[in-house]
């Protein structure tokens, strides 16, 4: 059944495809305003991936379909779209009025207009993510804006990528990972789970001026993930295909050529034998005898056509006769990888009425990565909806779901741990293998060794040096070896609001989260870990669930015209909780079969619960001065079960200011300033995210802890796995702000920006 899925899906695309190129034609312009060309103007296919900019001359070329829309957007000008028709050129004269000081940022616990905010936020709307393939919403943040440090831990398709906001904000023993808010609630998990093309928007808050109101859990920063609701009157149904291939997007490092190789270790050999200059000529000549006739026995192989002493001769030169007997199979980079492809597909359907609207989604996609055994397969589900009730009340739902699966080709060790330095990790291994040693094994005269099926055999049983990776074979490892993940994702949201009089409104919001994580992991019994244990399996099952709840109550009121304040109080309580099964056994009896009773000895059995409880009260005064001098205050209380009752609750407030100094008098005449704004702000911050050496989380920071499962035969026993801490308590850090924010001549824009961050405990 799935290879027939696979099959219709394909057609499908070849078939959208051939019917896109029958109508695609190329289209070019030039795009300007009242001065001149623009160059860097974005020109956007509606609704596709497909877009291109303006070179220095405000020129574009870029193919599109009879009857498309192309879409030309610029900082600081009014969008302009135009319907492509039988014209192959079309130039676009864009007007001033791109208002970015009245655009609407998503914010903590609401939205505000962009000059209003007294903090560091960046935003990266819709149509930056649909301008490129997206597996994981984490790499869109990636370049998005300054101070943001992106990295991946490995090419796995789908894998999370670690995020830092200014850097490392902890002295070690808490984690420096980023919150991440979707719909107004923080969810446990990362962005892995999001569709990209559910997202309406995404706010990053970098200081304490516009995360400080999240209290315990902004120390490192928040990401504020909006998704998308329904906007079209009438409905919008929307279905996107594409595929694509997967590559390395950077070349693998230079490395030695066997011949170089050999002159290098023959050097190194001779000179711990006799150092020129130092040794007498009799003892070099002699030292260089030695490593001509004894390389072999250090490195072992010999790839070339000659006898294994005349490899390099004693001059330290490599025979000029010397010929690869197997040149192609020298590669161990080129034999773990290869060129994936990736298919997506999304369909959507939106609709809104004056009551109430509706978005849902399906979204699929496969993806191979271009190491081998590496890929992802993840359907993604999504439906918001609200509806106005009566005047005074609105209520919504969210729901999403993900159902994701994955080979992760030895990207991590058995115990689920970073295996950047292990042998298994096929880039250390690679790195770090000679360029002599062969992938498969080869006769005398560099024929492949065949099986029985008439196919090469890997060079397993070869005696390559301890240095070389001896007893380990990367390419075999993975083929043989098995990581299979699955990951369960669902997540329910509900909302009221009640607008109880003028300005004043409450909001109830319920939130609710489980994800499951599933690993089967197989080590093979023929080479690696599993060969001295005659083969193992580990089967895994972890549950989280997040319960929350926050009950929130603004207030907005101008008075005079000139005095505008907006009040929020707030209330929120999270339980945390999780468990864990697991099992283990080796000594395979048949291969193929990868179930635990296929195995004979138990290695490990076991299972844990852990809880976690968080209560918050929070408040935040916003208020500005005829629009040009603002103020903004947060203060928050914590409190947590991580810690003792003595050391459980935390204060955390913020203090930003800002002026719109293009508002004045004296410089609102300058037609060629857009915007001039000073803003600073300043802040303490918390962290209860106790991490162990492992980076797993510690649910009892204060308590003392008993280990169970180390029983002597059929006599119970516990050993003391952690000591009591009643004096731990929350880690807080300081930050500070300071920016100027500006643009110029209706295309210039930026801003200059200093922050401080300084761990207080």
């Amino acid at each position: 059944m799935r290879l027939k899925f696979k099959w219709i899906f394909t057609l499908l695309v070849a078939l959208s495809m051939q019917f896109s190129f029958a109508q695609e034609k190329t289209v070019s312009g030039i795009v300007s305003d009242g001065i001149g060309p623009i160059p860097s103007a974005n020109v956007v296919v509606k609704g596709t991936k497909r877009s291109v900019q303006t070179n220095f001359d405000g020129k574009y070329t870029i193919k599109v379909n009879v009857g498309e829309t192309l879409v030309f957007t610029f900082v600081g000008l009014q969008t302009e779209t135009v319907k492509v028709g039988a014209s192959n050129t079309i130039n676009i004269k864009m007007q001033e009025g791109g208002k970015q000081l009245e655009e609407v940022v998503v914010v903590a616990y609401g939205t505000a207009k962009k000059e209003s905010i007294t903090g560091s936020i960046s935003k990266i709307k819709a149509e930056d993510l649909e301008r490129r393939p997206i597996t994981n919403l984490s790499s869109a943040i990636e370049g998005s804006t300054t101070g943001i440090f992106v990295t991946s831990p490995s090419g796995q398709p789908g894998s999370g990528q670690t995020i830092r906001i200014r850097g490392f904000a902890s002295a070690g023993g808490t984690s420096d990972d980023v919150l991440y808010v979707v719909d107004g609630f923080p969810i446990s998990g990362g962005l892995n789970s999001i569709n990209a093309a559910d997202i309406e928007s995404l706010s990053i808050l970098k200081d304490a001026g516009s995360t400080a109101i999240y209290g315990n859990k902004a120390s490192n920063g928040v990401v504020l993930v909006t998704t998308k609701r329904g906007k079209a009157q009438g409905g919008e149904l929307k279905v996107s295909l594409s595929t694509g291939i997967v590559s390395r997007g950077n070349s693998e490092y230079d490395r030695l050529n066997p011949s170089d190789y050999y002159e290098a270790f023959w050097e190194a050999k001779r000179n711990a034998l006799a150092v020129p200059g130092v040794a007498t000529p009799a003892a070099l000549t002699a030292a260089n005898l030695a490593a001509t006739n004894g390389i072999i026995n250090d490195l072992r192989y010999n790839p070339f056509n000659v006898p294994n002493n005349q490899i390099v001769g004693i001059d330290g030169k490599i025979n000029p006769n010397a010929k690869l007997l197997y040149p192609q199979d020298l590669d161990w980079a080129k034999a773990i990888s290869r060129t994936g492809i990736r298919r997506n597909a999304d369909i959507s359907f939106q609709n809104k009425s004056d009551r109430g609207s509706f978005y849902g989604s399906v979204g699929y996609l496969q993806e191979e990565g271009y190491v081998l055994n590496s890929d992802l397969t993840r359907v993604t589900t999504r439906i918001n909806t609200d509806y106005q009730a009566t005047p005074w009340l609105k209520a919504g739902l969210n729901l999403s779901g993900n159902i994701s699966k994955g080979n992760q080709a030895q990207t991590e060790t058995g115990a689920g741990l970073s295996n950047s330095t292990s042998f298994v990790n096929p880039f250390r291994f690679t790195r770090n293998i000679g360029p002599i040693y062969p992938v498969y094994a080869h006769t005398a005269t560099g024929e492949y060794v065949l099986d029985s099926n008439g196919l090469p055999v890997f060079d397993i049983n070869g005696t390559r040096p301890t240095a070389a990776s001896s007893g380990r074979h990367i390419v075999a490892e993975i083929l043989l070896n098995n990581d299979l993940r699955e990951f369960n994702n669902f997540v329910a949201k509900s909302f009221f609001d009640v607008k109880i009089a003028p300005g004043l409104t409450f909001t109830n919001n319920m939130s609710y989260e489980i994800e499951n994580r599933y690993r089967s992991y197989y080590e093979n019994p023929i080479v690696g870990d599993g060969a001295a244990s005659g083969g193992d399996a580990t089967k895994s099952n972890r549950k989280r669930t997040t319960i929350g709840f926050n009950q929130l109550l603004n207030y907005s009121k101008t008075f005079n015209e000139l005095h505008n304040f907006e009040l929020l109080a707030g209330h929120e309580t999270q339980k945390f909780e999780r468990d864990f099964l697991t099992g283990s056994k080796k000594g395979e009896i048949f291969s193929g079969n990868q179930e635990l009773g296929n195995f004979v000895t138990i290695q490990e059995a076991n299972s844990t619960y852990d809880s976690r409880n968080e209560e918050s009260y929070f408040g935040r005064l916003n208020y500005n001065y005829a629009n040009k001098y603002y103020l903004s205050a947060s203060a928050r209380r914590d409190g947590t079960s991580v810690f003792s009752p003595e050391k459980n609750w935390g204060n955390f407030w913020s203090l930003g200011l800002s002026w719109s100094i293009h508002k004045e008098k004296f410089i609102s005449n300058l037609s060629w300033i857009n915007e001039l704004k000073l803003r600073a702000s300043m802040g303490e911050l918390g962290n209860n995210n106790l991490i162990d050496s492992d980076g797993n989380t510690i649910y009892y920071g204060y308590q003392a802890l008993l280990g169970l499962g180390y029983n002597n035969q059929t006599q119970p026993g516990v050993i003391v796995s952690s000591l009591g801490s009643p004096d731990l308590r929350w880690e807080k850090s300081g930050h500070k702000d300071i920016a100027l924010e500006f643009g110029f001549f209706d295309r210039l824009r930026g801003s200059v920006e200093y922050s401080t961050k300084l761990l207080l405990i």
